[in-house]
C-alpha cells in the first residue's frame, strides 16, 4: 500500500483552505471556543479546549498526551451519508520566485463517522471510524512541529453524499481525489501550535 506523500497537490475544497489561510495574519476567527463559521460552507466546526488565539494545548501535541483534539459540529446538510475528518498541517515554502506557498501536509485522517455524529472525544474515535496514513506513513494523530518552530493546523470536517469504501490505513490518494472531486460542503477550524 502506498504511503502519503508529504505534498499534495491539493484542488478543490481543499486548496480554498490552504489559499485562505496562506495570506492570512492570525489563525482564524476571534470567537471564544474558537468557532469557525464558514460562510457558504453549510457545516460548523469547533473545538471547546481552543481559546480565541487558537493555540492548541500541550495535552494535544507530543509534549503532552498526544491525544487528538475534541471537535464538535452542527446539523450537516440533508442527503450526508459519511462524514470523514482531516488534519493538515500548512507548512510555508517559499518558491524561487519569493513566492511563500502553504505545502499542506496530511497529519490525521479518519473517514467512516456517522452522519449522525455530532461530535469527537479526546483521544477517542466511534465504531466504525476508518484511520488512513499520514505523510509519515503512520495511522495515530499526532500534532509534533519541529522545537523551536510554530506550524499552522486546518481540521476539516466533509459532509459526503456517498459511503466510502476503504480498509484500515487507506491511501491518500483515493481520498482526496474523491473530496477534491466531489465539491461537498465542509467545514473548518485553523489553530496553531509553537514547540519550545
Amino acid at each position: 500500500m502506498r504511503r502519503i506523500r508529504s505534498a499534495i497537490a491539493i484542488s478543490l475544497p481543499l486548496a480554498a483552505l490552504a489559499l485562505g489561510l496562506a495570506g492570512c495574519g492570525d489563525a482564524g476567527s476571534s470567537s471564544p471556543g474558537a468557532t469557525s463559521a464558514n460562510a457558504g460552507r453549510a457545516v460548523t466546526l469547533e473545538s471547546p479546549v481552543l481559546a480565541a488565539t487558537h493555540t492548541i494545548p500541550r495535552n494535544y501535541t507530543c509534549d503532552g498526551r498526544d491525544v487528538s483534539l475534541p471537535l464538535r459540529w452542527g446539523p450537516v446538510p440533508a442527503g450526508t451519508r459519511e462524514l470523514a475528518v482531516l488534519l493538515l498541517a500548512l507548512q510555508p515554502v517559499r518558491t524561487i520566485e519569493g513566492k511563500v506557498l502553504a505545502k499542506i501536509v496530511p497529519q490525521w485522517g479518519v473517514i467512516g463517522l456517522a452522519p449522525t455524529l455530532r461530535q469527537l472525544a479526546p483521544g477517542r474515535l466511534p465504531p466504525g471510524a476508518v484511520l488512513g496514513h499520514n505523510a509519515s506513513g503512520r495511522t495515530r494523530y499526532s500534532i509534533c512541529p519541529a522545537r523551536g518552530t510554530s506550524e499552522r493546523y486546518v481540521f476539516a470536517l466533509f459532509t459526503l453524499p456517498r459511503r466510502l469504501v476503504s480498509q484500515p490505513g487507506f491511501t491518500d490518494q483515493a481520498l482526496f481525489s474523491t473530496l477534491n472531486g466531489a465539491r461537498v460542503p465542509y467545514g473548518e477550524l485553523t489553530a496553531i501550535y509553537s514547540r519550545a
